[in-house]
């Protein structure tokens, strides 16, 4: 390497190391500046604190020391007079904010050698400014439960206890609020609004047991009024609350059961077909998403929707001699045989288009060339230097990989009522998952001995060519095409399990009976 080369860069680092230590000494100067320039402006909080924070950079700035210990106190009784005014204004929280933070600075300033004999009483402000907010907002609570404005009285009472624990009684006040206006609830047939109530009541109540009992009773109604309008799945949704909150409600635990019973839709499940008939990487696509649609509608079902999958399709269809030499007939040619009381509804589907693509590895010799410039050595003042005398030819010889693999799969979904023969749904579907990569590997510089290149980066800088040096560092693995493949059918699985049960298991979206 050049020696003048070397010796102007070990100077360039040694400036960049100089300033650094140069900014890092004086981190304290700005910080210090800056107090002085608050304490000529009367802001003597906002000036003790630049002091602290220049202190923090140098521990032993006795300038900074000075000036914190000619302004510390007044600091602190500026900012004590800010919470004393939100105290005034009956805004507790925000002044046992600012004395706390007041116990925080004056902490920091006895660091430093500086007390400030006002701060020994903060703890016990603090307490009695908690304590007078909360008798403040307990004796208005008190003031709305008298007039019964329950929902500020819940407000104020909870003010109260966020400042002090004191007032026991105002947890039992707040459920007693709660009570009184789920009450007002049940006589305007309110009983889910109601509900909701009467658990917020428990949840302040010391003895919850009444509370949740009186909120069963109302999802108990909720389920006895959908179930006379049978709307089972909202029924049953209300009854199951109502249990959980009153496990000995029997009555209850019946009606759910009959909700149940009354209200379960059975799905009949045909295999898909793949009008195709390719199978990309050996897979069976039509097989696999129909083992992925049954796992995954069994995973997110309700207990109202019950599946029949293949063996149990294959019996029924026997039992009413619909089924051929062990081949399932299709779902179509089923519901025009008449009403099975086997099943409620079919899914059918089909594959329509079914593409892939695997291209494998394709590799290609290339080589790229660049200029770089070429030295003689030659006898100085101080010794032999390198002198420029041109430009020469670098090559650069390495393999191009690449690899590209896709795969897209599309047809249709059909729901069918099986009394009636209608489609009660149909949907297309689509998925596609693809990969490629486009890498180089075993990248061989040539290049002249007068070049006098010590790293292959110096060539890179002379090649100018990124893309083609982050084509060595590119990503090497490309997704198999059974990868994509499984991933696609993933895909579509779970296109057709959002559309099963939004379809036949979701609770119908109603208002609540009256």
């Amino acid at each position: 390497m050049n020696h003048s080369i070397l010796g102007n860069r070990l100077i360039y680092w040694y400036f960049v190391i100089l300033s650094a230590v140069v900014v890092s000494s004086c981190a304290h100067i700005a910080p210090y500046k800056e107090a002085v320039r608050l304490e000529e402006t009367g802001q003597y909080y906002h000036s003790a604190k630049s002091a602290l924070n220049s202190l923090n950079e140098k521990p032993d700035y006795d300038e900074a020391k000075t000036l914190l210990s000619r302004i510390a106190e007044s600091a602190f009784s500026q900012r004590e007079k800010d919470a004393q005014n939100f105290v005034d204004n009956n805004n507790y929280p925000p002044a046992i904010e600012i004395y706390r933070e007041l116990q925080d600075f004056s902490s920091r300033c006895n660091l430093y050698g500086v007390g400030i004999p006002a701060a020994s009483g903060l703890s016990q402000q603090i307490e009695e400014v908690s304590n007078a907010g909360a008798k403040k907002w307990y004796m208005s609570a008190e003031k709305k439960l008298q007039i019964n404005d329950y929902e500020d009285a819940i407000n104020s009472y909870k003010k109260s206890l966020e400042l002090s624990s004191g007032y026991k009684d105002a947890r039992e006040k707040i459920a007693q609020c709660h009570r009184s206006i789920a009450e007002q609830l049940l006589a305007r047939k309110k009983w889910r609004d109601a509900a909701k109530r009467f658990e917020d009541a428990a949840s302040y109540s010391q003895d919850d047991f009444l509370d949740k009992r009186s909120s069963a009773n109302c999802y108990y109604t909720l389920g006895m009024k959908f179930y006379e309008k049978k709307k089972y799945r909202n029924a049953y949704s209300d009854l199951e609350t109502c249990c959980s909150l009153d496990p000995d409600n029997r009555d209850a635990e019946e009606l759910r059961d009959a909700c149940l019973a009354k209200g379960t839709v059975r799905l009949a499940i045909f295999p898909i077909h793949n009008r195709t008939g390719t199978q990309p990487a050996g897979i069976s696509v039509e097989d696999y998403l129909y083992d992925s649609i049954v796992a995954g509608v069994q995973n997110k079902c309700s207990p109202f929707l019950e599946l029949i999958d293949r063996q149990n399709l294959d019996l029924i269809l026997n039992e009413y001699g619909l089924a051929e030499s062990g081949n399932f007939m299709d779902p179509n040619t089923v519901v025009k045989k008449g009403k099975i009381r086997g099943f409620d509804y079919i899914l059918s589907g089909k594959i329509t288009r079914l593409t892939s693509k695997e291209s494998g590895l394709i590799t290609k010799n290339k080589r790229n060339s660049c200029q770089v410039p070429v030295y003689v050595e030659t006898r100085g003042k101080y010794g032999t230097v390198l002198k420029r005398v041109g430009e020469r030819n670098a090559t650069l010889r390495y393999e191009e990989i690449k690899e590209d693999n896709s795969i897209i799969i599309s047809g249709s979904l059909q729901i069918t009522d099986s009394s009636t023969g209608r489609s009660v749904l149909t949907k297309p579907f689509s998925a596609e998952r693809k990969d490629s990569v486009n890498y180089a590997i075993n990248g061989e510089w040539s290049y002249p001995k007068a070049a006098y290149i010590d790293d292959t980066d110096d060539l890179w800088k002379h090649m100018e060519n990124d893309s083609l040096r982050n084509k060595f560092s590119a990503n090497q693995n490309c997704t198999s095409l059974s990868d994509l493949t499984t991933e696609a059918i993933e895909k579509l699985k779970i296109q057709f399990v959002n559309q099963i049960i939004d379809k036949l298991d979701s609770i119908p979206d109603i208002p609540d009976p009256i």
